[in-house]
């Protein structure tokens, strides 16, 4: 026994040195001494610099730390001067117990005003790459890896792309994770502000989240997330909320949302869809939703951007890189103050090309059926458009859109147009293609013009000008169409059947250049020989959209003083519009005629027709 009392003190001797060896080494460890072989070891492990302005300290018992204060990290060789990441303190431990039994168990990890800077070469190449060499671990090697607590305190993200011009940066970002450990599910929750041009949007939200071995995958759960979006546009301010499951897997550069809902004042969209990032990249999507305002939701979206001259840029690269499937519908829209219902089309497309077929939707009391196609094979995007609309009702979509009633009726509107550009305002300039107008049993309220058409109306019925004639003309149909290229669009076969009267119309509509040019031939009857028999006079409208003016024509009025008819003219509308439209015929017993047109027919030349209606237009309004 006495033996044994030897070898426990010789054992509790020996212990008590080798602690007490322990602690003078400890206490006379000094970690700064070691910042050249650091800098040393990241230098040659990924090509970078490592830089170490503040001390480095550590922690022992329970939990083996340190803490570095000011430190930063350069972007790699190849990419400008610069620093990729800094950090004002950097503050870490892991648990001595469990890394004896080969797992480290990390107590917290804590980031303070981090800034990382992300940068896009015009090659695609980011500096997010290291150069480190990766080994294999041996069996003996590994080590279960788990962690407390995360955080990030009052970091900066900084991303530029060289290629684009474009910019994003996100401040005063917090993160906080509860635990990390692979294949376990931990809780986390952000905050920061995002900041894109003139847009600004502060971020807030949580989820759950699993990562995979390797962080080769994770998955997002019940995330939820609130964002507050300020723009020079808005008026306000416009919140947005974002609820869903997310997952990404980064070996095949795949993110998914299931059970997406984004929502935004009354506005709830249901969305499901996935994203795969690359050199080509693949979207899906389901889209749904019951009411969209996109009136209002336009003015949210950060400004296109501009080029020299100001003129809006199309994102031509956006489609020209991107593959697409999916479907989009909506029970009802509001765009450009009109109200489109039962909206469903498919888009589907790679490689530059995307269709977007079918497109159909219901439009105050009519419907639209079509199909589009966006091409951005070439240098400038392309973009082509086959539609029609059947049996709307004109006067509310006028109301709706121009706030008054110009017209009215039922409407059929048929088209195949096409475009080219890279701005918005060469997509104007360069439209081209055919349209096709009917109306019926409507009428024309449109101030100025509907007031100059009555007044040579009467002029033909009544011999006199009247000064304060109604601005509105009824008409029994409509119907003219147009053809044109480079934004230019003519037409020569309009012709409107009022009950006892006409017009023939031509003329030039230029989309670039906002400008009208256009003739009216107004006279009495509704037969095809009512129409070539009748006096007509020329009412001209012409200038900018914004300034229609509306009058006689007096070259027209010259030429026929002089005795240039315009007959010629006239019968050349007829016919083209006659041919076309099979309307009326000739009329050998005077059917349908008008009594009074008969009456002052021979008594009235159209050159005193003309000086007198040009008095009366140039004495009154």
């Amino acid at each position: 026994m006495k033996a044994l009392g030897y070898i426990l003190g010789g054992l509790l001797l020996v212990v008590v040195a080798v602690f007490g060896i322990a602690a003078i080494m400890l206490a006379t460890f000094d970690p700064n001494n070691y910042k050249d072989d650091i800098q040393a070891m990241v230098r040659d492990q990924t090509g970078r610099t490592l830089s170490m302005e503040g001390s480095i300290s550590l922690t022992y018992f329970p939990v083996l730390g340190f803490s570095v204060a000011q430190a930063s990290l350069s972007n790699p060789p190849e990419f400008p001067n610069g620093t990729f990441a800094s950090i004002d303190e950097l503050q870490a431990g892991v648990k001595l117990f469990p890394l004896l039994g080969g797992t480290i168990e990390i107590d917290t990890i804590r980031l303070i005003k981090p800034v990382i800077s992300v940068i896009r070469r015009p090659d695609g190449q980011t500096n997010l790459s290291f150069a480190q060499e990766q080994t294999a671990k041996t069996k003996d090697e590994s080590y279960a890896i788990s962690s407390g607590k995360i955080e990030i305190t009052d970091g900066t993200l900084n991303y530029k792309d060289q290629g684009s011009g474009q910019s994003y940066t996100m401040k005063n970002f917090d993160f906080s994770l509860s635990s990390f450990a692979f294949q376990k599910k931990a809780s986390a929750s952000f905050s920061g502000i995002l900041t894109m041009q003139d847009t600004q949007i502060a971020l807030e939200g949580s989820a759950d989240v699993t990562a995979e071995n390797d962080f080769a995958s994770f998955d997002i759960q019940d995330f939820d997330a609130a964002a507050t979006i300020k723009n020079s546009a808005l008026s306000e301010t416009m919140g947005l909320t974002l609820q869903g499951d997310l997952s990404a897997d980064l070996t095949t550069r795949t993110a998914v949302i299931k059970r997406g809902q984004l929502n935004w004042e009354d506005t709830a969209i249901a969305l499901d869809g996935s994203y795969q990032w690359g050199d080509t990249p693949q979207t899906t999507f389901t889209i749904k939703a019951d009411s969209i305002n996109l009136d209002k939701l336009l003015a949210a979206l950060a400004p296109q951007s501009e080029n020299a001259e100001g003129e809006t840029q199309l994102p031509v690269n956006l489609f020209r890189d991107l593959s697409v499937n999916g479907t989009l519908d909506i029970g009802t829209l509001q765009f450009m103050k009109l109200t489109l219902s039962d909206i469903h089309t498919a888009a589907k497309g790679q490689n530059g090309v995307i269709n977007l077929n079918p497109m159909r939707f219901n439009f105050y009391e009519g419907s639209y059926t079509g199909q589009a196609q966006i091409n951005a094979q070439g240098s400038a995007l392309r973009a082509s458009e086959q539609g029609r609309l059947q049996n709307v009702q004109i006067a509310p979509a006028m109301e709706d859109y121009f706030d008054q009633k110009y017209v009215t009726g039922t409407g059929n509107l048929s088209y195949d147009i096409s475009t080219s550009g890279n701005t918005v305002g060469a997509m104007i300039s360069n439209l081209g293609g055919t349209v096709s107008i009917n109306a019926e049993d409507g009428s024309i309220e449109y101030g100025q013009l509907s007031r100059r058409i009555n007044q040579a109306i009467a002029y033909f019925r009544e011999r006199q000008i009247l000064e304060n004639a109604e601005e509105e003309v009824q008409f029994t149909s409509l119907n003219a169409s147009f053809s044109g290229q480079s934004g230019v669009f003519e037409n020569n076969d309009l012709i409107l059947l009022a009950p006892r009267s006409h017009a023939l119309g031509s003329g030039i509509i230029n989309t670039g250049a906002n400008t009208v040019d256009y003739t009216l031939l107004v006279g009495l009857g509704t037969t095809q020989e009512d129409m070539q028999n009748a006096d007509h006079l020329p009412l001209r409208i012409s200038g900018p959209f914004t300034n229609l003016s509306y009058g006689l024509d007096i070259q027209t009025l010259i030429r026929e003083q002089a005795g240039e008819k315009i007959e010629e003219k006239k019968q050349e509308l007829l016919d083209k519009a006659f041919d076309k439209l099979g309307v009326g015929g000739n009329n050998s017993e005077g059917e349908n005629s008008d009594p009074v047109q008969e009456e002052n027919k021979s008594t009235t030349t159209p050159e005193d027709a003309a000086k007198d209606m040009l008095k009366g237009f140039l004495g009154g309004q």
